[in-house]
């Protein structure tokens, strides 16, 4: 199995991430497992920027796709308490959104790329204009 997309590989992620997740438990971060997680983080990443990429990856979201699906992986690893991440992290789950300034780079691509809204959506104030009717005339 590969990924979804093809933003990242296994090899990439392992690379990126310094560790052999199959070695640290060969049934719950068996290879198919961690490639399935790679593409959690493609589709994540689609969702928010609002669009595939089909041809040429960015170098960004190659490395955005690789620290997404890291931090899936060590929240997972906490959680079940794999390896040392238990230890390592304080029993921390650690946010896909504070971490690495992903947002920065994926809002970028985000300006760039969409040309629809993608599934997260800021928060707006709404003001009331008591002159208006919100009925049609």
């Amino acid at each position: 199995m590969v990924s979804t997309y093809g933003y990242a590989t296994l090899v990439n992620l392992e690379l990126h991430a310094k560790r052999d997740y199959s070695t640290i438990d060969a049934v719950f971060l068996a290879d198919a497992y961690v490639e399935d997680t790679i593409s959690d983080a493609e589709k994540f990443i689609n969702g928010y920027v609002g669009t595939i990429w089909t041809a040429t990856i960015p170098p960004d979201i190659e490395l955005i796709t690789k620290m997404i699906a890291k931090i899936f992986l060590d929240n997972f690893m906490i959680e079940k308490g794999l390896g040392n991440m238990s230890e390592a992290n304080g029993n921390v789950i650690i946010d896909v959104l504070e971490r690495y300034d992903i947002i920065l780079i994926l809002n970028k691509y985000k300006d760039q790329y969409s040309d629809v809204q993608g599934v997260f959506i800021t928060k707006h104030r709404m003001t009331h204009n008591p002159r208006r009717s919100f009925y049609w005339p």
